[in-house]
């Protein structure tokens, strides 16, 4: 870009006007250069002397005013208004207030104020935001964790240092609810707690009033903000203040004179209209970028570049972001009002934006799924009438409500029939079992509260399956996005039951990362506990992901369950205990299954002999049971499920005469060693909700007694699994037991199928 400014020297008679012309790379002044970018107009003056020496000296630089005149141009009435003016040699100060020319400090840049006056004659337009049928639930440890980047961003505004300056990134899988995270941040001071912004005493009100309010420009870069090669080709800069430009609706499209919107005049004019406009002292930005890494996929593809090329390119971006957050101190000095920016990515990628310890701070904001509680409270939000919130969502459901009990209602009935039908739903055994089966992934909930009205006939849970279905991803290992391989859904369906954690740069069969398959959406990675570092994950499989994922297995070697035990309830056909009894062996081998699997993707990924991998373990998801045997290391391999068709272990005699071969359902005499058996048999009261330490010891002795015949040859361990609680004191008497009741079943089931189990939330 070459910059062509004209100029009129105020004289009588008036002169012709003569142009001064700015290179692309700058200028030079007292032997400095200048970008193009940073001259000011004192550096104009300056610039102005030294290309007309035969007019002006050097040192009249400093002496002399420039002013800016809208609509002056040679021979139209603004001309000859000046002209007349000149001629009757009226003072300075009158000729420009009678033309209305504004002075321009010495200070003042250039290309900011030819961006302000471009600005000044378009309308502003109403950028995009998006509603939601739900409020935002379960996420104030994700809110807090970004006002406590508010806070430090605020109390270090006037610092140049990059450390000092925090970025926030949101990653995770597609749908977790990243971008409504980034969203609620305008409403940092509702959802976070007060204490975080405790320190700033004096201040905090003042703060409250910017954060209550803030500048929020959300670049959504799948909604028209992705890559542009016309808006690409040009510099960090500018790239992301077009973007900035438009996201905060100063323009509503790709500019002319492109060059002139790098990030920082953007910004200063945003803050202009803004001061102008609010009067306060203090305001908060937020920009907040969506889906960032589809930008960093087309720059790929379209530049042809690599991959870490494309990051540095978007990271530029994000650089120039934390340049404008640095210059504060230098505004400050130039009279302009405070202000400090919340900087915010949200995408499925975690991989893609790395700062150096010398940059800026990224601060991780983890999201997990939401609880049964949040789940609760969207389906009401979305079909109780007392909870809507425009004249027409109310319209309909009276509309529909009224249909359905065949009557009309006045306001006050309509409330109370709205609940009614409400709570209907709610208690469904087929509707709660289908809310479990989303795994409260906001997503997937969204999914299963599609249906615009409710009745009690729907069938929530193939609504889910079916809507999910048609969003389940393909295996293509060229293309983007995909999955790569059988190999890989079987080792992803194995980390999520096993529960075993993993990193990022974890390698699958198909030497794709874990991080790369979160990038691509497909997964959620969860951090275990509070004391586990950032870096370690499990692997969270819905159920009903997890019924999708395992379907993708059939007719191969790789198949973990049968998908007819991956039953779906509806109202005429519930969840009933029987089917989690013929689940449950099958669960068992998939849990021993994808331990080994999981062993030999660790093996495969590091590279290492099977002697020196550590011995993995199920005995972890179990509370309960003796100290010794919890420490115990198990050599696993992979067996059948079968069902024996007698009952075995009925006490007939004190040891049961048997040999190590077993009857199963189907006639066929299997060996003990090959298979899961399956015993249905208890004698237990089907009515009492617990099991007695009593009750337990006599299961344990008849049991042990019973298999007798294997101790030597084999180290036994029994494992009783209840729905029940356990009530007794006694486990020390049973050291070859372990127990499942209903104090550990959800983390022995893992979420994918505790609520199969019958857990009540």
């Amino acid at each position: 870009m070459i910059l062509s400014l004209y100029f009129v020297i105020l004289v009588n008679p008036l002169t012709n006007p003569f142009s001064i012309l700015i290179p692309e790379y700058g200028i030079i002044i007292d032997e400095v250069k200048v970008g193009i970018d940073q001259i000011t107009f004192g550096d104009l003056k300056k610039l102005i002397c030294k290309q007309n020496p035969n007019i002006f000296k050097a040192y009249e630089a400093e002496k002399m005013n420039l002013w800016m005149v809208k609509g002056l141009s040679q021979g139209n009435d603004m001309w000859k208004k000046l002209k007349i003016l000149t001629k009757e040699k009226e003072p300075e100060t009158k000729i420009i207030e009678e033309i209305e020319g504004e002075i321009l400090p010495p200070n003042e840049n250039v290309l900011a104020t030819i961006l302000a006056d471009m600005l000044s004659s378009q309308q502003p337009f109403s950028p995009y935001r998006q509603s939601f049928s739900h409020k935002f639930y379960d996420r104030k440890q994700a809110m807090d964790k970004i006002a406590k980047v508010a806070n430090n961003n605020y109390l270090k505004r006037l610092s140049s240092n990059h450390k000092d300056q925090q970025f926030i990134l949101i990653p995770g899988g597609s749908g977790i609810g990243k971008s409504r995270a980034g969203m609620e941040s305008q409403h940092l001071v509702t959802h976070a707690e007060e204490s975080v912004l405790a320190n700033l005493t004096v201040e905090i009100e003042l703060v409250k009033a910017a954060l209550n309010d803030p500048i929020y420009i959300f670049i959504d870069i799948i909604n028209g903000y992705n890559y542009d090669q016309q808006i690409d080709e040009n510099h960090a800069k500018v790239r992301i203040g077009v973007r900035v430009a438009i996201a905060a609706g100063l323009i509503d499209n790709t500019p002319n004179f492109i060059e002139l919107y790098c990030l920082d005049n953007v910004i200063k004019e945003i803050l202009r209209r803004r001061f102008k406009e609010k009067g306060r002292s203090l305001e908060t930005v937020i920009i907040h970028i969506d889906e960032y890494q589809r930008y960093i996929d087309y720059v790929h593809h379209y530049k042809k570049i690599s991959w870490e090329d494309a990051r540095i390119f978007f990271k530029n971006m994000l650089q120039e972001i934390g340049a404008v957050m640095r210059s504060q101190a230098i505004r400050k000095q130039e009279g302009i009002e405070e202000y400090f920016i919340i900087p915010i990515c949200t995408g499925t990628s975690a991989i893609d934006v790395h700062f150096l310890h010398t940059e800026y701070t990224k601060v991780l904001v983890q999201l997990k799924p939401l609880d049964y509680n949040s789940a609760y409270m969207m389906f009401l939000d979305k079909y109780q009438y007392s909870k809507q919130t425009t004249k027409s969502a109310k319209k309909i459901l009276k509309q529909h409500i009224e249909k359905y009990y065949n009557t009309s209602f006045d306001e006050s009935v309509l409330d109370e029939r709205s609940k009614e039908l409400c709570e209907l739903v709610l208690s469904q055994e087929h509707f709660r079992i289908a809310l479990f089966d989303t795994g409260f992934i906001p997503k997937y909930l969204d999914n299963l509260l599609s249906p615009q009205n409710i009745t009690p006939h729907i069938d929530w849970g193939n609504i889910l399956f079916h809507t999910m279905s048609v969003q389940s991803v393909e295996i293509n290992e060229l293309k983007p996005g995909c999955w790569k391989s059988i190999e890989d859904i079987c080792t992803i369906i194995s980390f999520g039951i096993t529960r075993q954690t993993v990193r990022r740069d974890f390698l699958l069969p198909s030497w794709t990362s874990i991080g790369d398959v979160e990038r691509a959406g497909l997964i959620f990675l969860i951090i275990p506990t509070e004391t586990h570092s950032n870096d370690e994950f499990i692997i969270f499989i819905p159920f009903m992901l997890m019924k999708l994922l395992n379907k993708m297995l059939l007719f191969t070697a790789y198949l973990l369950i049968p998908d007819k035990l991956l039953l779906i309830p509806m109202k005429d056909r519930p969840w009933r205990w029987q089917d989690f009894e013929s689940l449950h062996g099958y669960y068992q081998r998939a849990l021993i299954k994808s331990l080994i699997n999981v062993k030999n993707a660790q093996i495969l990924a590091l590279e290492k002999s099977i002697s020196t991998l550590q011995c993995l373990s199920v005995t972890k998801k179990v509370d309960d049971g003796d100290a010794t045997l919890l420490h115990c290391q198990v050599e696993l391999r992979d067996v059948g499920v079968f069902i024996e068709k007698e009952k075995f272990l009925v006490k007939t005699t004190d040891i049961a005469q048997f040999s190590k071969l077993v009857l199963c359902d189907d006639n066929i005499t299997r060996s003990l060693e090959s298979a899961i058996f399956h015993y249905k048999y208890s004698k237990n009261d089907t009515m009492d909700p617990s099991v007695s330490g009593t009750t337990l010891l006599d299961w344990y002795n008849i049991t042990l007694r019973s298999v007798s015949s294997y101790a030597n040859n084999y180290e036994i361990i029994l494992i009783f699994f209840t729905v029940r609680r356990f009530t007794g004191n006694n486990l020390h008497k049973m050291p070859q037991l372990l127990l499942i009741d209903l104090d550990c079943i959800k983390d022995y089931l893992s979420p994918s199928f505790a609520h199969c189990g019958l857990v009540i939330p």
